[in-house]
């Protein structure tokens, strides 16, 4: 039977917050108690069987053990017993298809996302935005506002996930409002309807400013727009930048790239990242996201110590791996995260106080259709019968 944390915690019989130094304390009172002078010859293999699982048991919790100083430092913990969730006991990767936890993770249209469309989705989240497919490719629109101004975001995405392709993102805001708005008028849609018909799409402004910029920097002339908008300059702390002004307003706007493998595409991810049938000698943040895109495992749990981090699903248990590989793919492994692999357990996290665990199972998959209530129904049957036997 494979080292899960529930097993592990019963094994050593402990509890959390747990701290290093009572870590070890366990561990040698368990093993004390298989030691061959105390249990006799004739228990030899039982010893021999629980040396082994008292030692998978330690290396399991080990990551997870924090400095005892830090005990008590606003810990958030949840019980290790947990069978009320639809998750447990039930070797399942997510009680949710992969459609569902797909329009749980991104907003996503069926139409082109157009001037009209502002203002509805605010987050600050990598992930957030819009995304929407348009002549072939698939862009993400992303309006942000901190109240006093406005940020709007596109991105071509269209080559997320791909190895040495970039995915550009311009950056647009108004620096200063014709004088036709008043206090509450100044809005940066107000200045895309100045420049473009309402109901233009984002597509088209992004690929309309990308060939601008293109041919600015090809001929070192920045006067590229002569319509109602013209790029006067650049500015000079950004080399692929510039501003347009438009009816008495200035729109700045930048241009950054971000690399295709630290960029999401929610139309092609389960083509960017494919079922795998091995662990890899080298673990990576890819083989990670295949693992969680695919409904590769079961008993996926976010660690029960977390000081600094609020972000918990249900009682523990993940309820969108899908989210989670996501925050994976565009944030990458980091300085301080961990990845690693031992007997089919799968450890994972940005730092030490805030780590998921989880069992592989190549052969396991997410499921066609939501089971949330099915399977909690069953979970409480299964209960009962235990109960009563």
């Amino acid at each position: 039977m494979k080292m899960t944390q529930i097993k592990a915690v019963e094994v050593l019989n402990v509890t959390f917050p747990l701290g290093k130094s009572a870590l070890k304390t366990a561990y040698k009172k368990a093993m004390l108690k298989t030691h061959p002078d105390r249990v006799g010859d004739g228990n030899a293999e039982d010893a021999k069987r629980d040396t082994q699982e008292i030692n998978s048991a330690y290396k399991l919790l080990k990551p997870m053990a924090i400095d005892d100083n830090d005990i008590g430092k606003e810990t958030f913990y949840v019980d290790e017993e947990i069978t009320s969730h639809p998750l447990h006991n039930s070797n399942l990767s997510s009680v949710n298809s992969f459609e569902t936890m797909l329009k749980d993770t991104f907003h996503m249209m069926d139409e082109p996302y157009t001037t009209a469309h502002m203002h509805k989705h605010y987050c600050w989240k990598p992930r957030s935005g819009t995304y929407f497919q348009e002549s072939g490719k698939t862009y993400r629109a992303h309006t942000i506002s901190n109240g006093y101004n406005e940020t709007v975001q596109i991105s071509d995405e269209t080559d997320a996930g791909k190895t040495g392709k970039v995915c550009p993102t311009i950056t647009l805001w108004v620096s200063q409002f014709s004088a036709k708005y008043g206090e509450r008028s100044q809005l940066i849609s107000n200045v895309f309807r100045d420049w473009f018909e309402e109901g233009l799409s984002f597509g088209s402004i992004y690929e309309t400013l990308i060939e601008a910029i293109r041919e600015a920097e090809i001929n070192q002339d920045f006067e590229v727009l002569k319509a109602s908008a013209v790029v006067t300059d650049r500015c000079e702390y950004r080399p692929h930048s510039g501003y347009i002004t438009i009816d008495g307003s200035t729109l700045c706007f930048s241009v950054e790239e971000t690399k295709g493998i630290r960029s999401v595409n929610p139309y092609t991810l389960t083509e960017r990242y494919k079922p795998v049938t091995s662990v890899p000698k080298r673990l990576s943040v890819a083989f990670l996201a295949k693992i969680l895109i695919n409904g590769q495992f079961h008993s996926l749990f976010a660690n029960n110590i977390c000081r600094d981090d609020s972000r918990y699903d249900s009682e523990g248990y993940v309820d969108n791996p899908i989210a989670l590989a996501v925050d994976w793919i565009i944030s990458g492994k980091g300085n301080c995260g961990t990845l690693w692999e031992n007997n089919g357990n799968l450890s994972f996290g940005f730092h030490s106080n805030n780590s998921n665990n989880c069992v592989i199972d190549f052969s396991n998959r997410h499921p066609e259709v939501d089971l949330a209530d099915a399977v909690e129904t069953l979970c409480q049957q299964t209960l009962a019968l235990d109960k009563a036997s």
